[in-house]
C-alpha cells in the first residue's frame, strides 16, 4: 500500500510539470527536496544526521549530474539525484505531524457522535488508546536516533502503523454512532409522520357547502343534508 502511495506521489509530481522532466523541472524539484530536508532537520533534530547523510549522498549524484554535457543524460542523472533525495522515509516524516493532529481532531469528534451509553464508552476507550497513541508517538520521535535510512524507515513507518490503526479504531466507533444517529433519526420521522396521520384521522371533517364541522368519519352534513366526502 505505501509503495503504491509513493508510486503515485511520483505519478503526480510528473503530470505537475506538464510533461517529460527537462533541467529546469529536475532543479526546481531539486530545490524542494533540499528545502524538504532542511525543514524536517530543524523540527526533528534527531533525524538531522540520516538526513543530512541523504543529502549529502543526492549532492554528490547531482554535482555529477551537472556535469554531463549531453542533455537527455543529464535530465536522467539529475533524476537520480532527486531520488536520492527522497526516500520513502522522508515523505512519511513529513506526514507524521498531519496524522497526529487529524488523530487528536477525531479523539474530539468521536466523543461529540457518541449519544448512547454503548458508543460513548466505545468512544472513551478509544479516546484514551489514541491519546497515549499520540504520547508514544511523540516519544518515539524524540527518542529516536536513526543513523542511515533503513534504521530511520523502520521508526517512521512503525509510528505511521500505529496512528493509523488508532485513527481506524475511532472512525470505527464513529461510524457505528452515526449509524445509530441515522437509524434514530428515521425512527423519530416515522413517529412523527404517523402521529401526523393519526392526527388527520380523527381531525373533525368541514361540510363543503355550509362550512359547518363535524366529527370524524360523519357520512352526512348535519346540517344541510350533504354529503360529506
Amino acid at each position: 500500500m505505501k509503495n503504491l502511495f509513493f508510486l503515485l506521489l511520483a505519478a503526480a509530481a510528473f503530470f505537475a510539470n506538464c510533461g517529460p522532466a527537462t533541467v529546469e523541472s529536475e532543479t526546481s524539484r531539486w530545490n524542494s527536496n533540499k528545502e524538504r530536508i532542511g525543514k524536517l532537520g530543524a523540527l526533528y533534530p534527531n533525524f538531522k544526521t540520516v538526513l543530512q547523510s541523504v543529502l549529502s549522498e543526492a549532492e554528490t549524484k547531482m554535482k555529477a549530474a551537472e556535469a554531463i554535457s549531453k542533455q537527455e543524460d543529464k535530465i536522467k542523472a539529475m533524476g537520480e539525484a532527486n531520488t536520492a533525495a527522497s526516500p520513502n522515509f522522508i515523505y512519511t516524516l513529513e506526514g507524521i505531524s498531519g496524522k497526529i493532529k487529524s488523530l487528536k481532531d477525531a479523539v474530539v469528534s468521536v466523543q461529540q457522535k457518541a449519544t448512547d451509553k454503548s458508543d460513548a464508552n466505545a468512544a472513551w476507550v478509544a479516546a484514551m488508546s489514541a491519546e497515549g497513541t499520540i504520547r508514544n508517538s511523540e516519544a518515539k520521535l524524540l527518542a529516536a536516533q536513526p543513523t542511515n535510512a533503513s534504521e530511520a524507515t523502520a521508526v517512521v513507518d512503525a509510528i505511521e502503523d500505529e496512528l493509523d490503526a488508532s485513527k481506524k479504531r475511532l472512525d470505527d466507533v464513529a461510524k457505528v454512532a452515526a449509524g445509530k444517529a441515522e437509524d434514530n433519526k428515521k425512527s423519530a420521522e416515522e413517529a412523527k409522520k404517523a402521529e401526523e396521520e393519526a392526527k388527520k384521522a380523527t381531525a373533525d371533517v368541514v361540510c363543503a357547502y355550509c362550512k359547518k364541522s363535524w366529527p370524524a368519519g360523519t357520512k352526512e352534513c348535519g346540517g344541510c343534508g350533504a354529503p360529506i366526502k
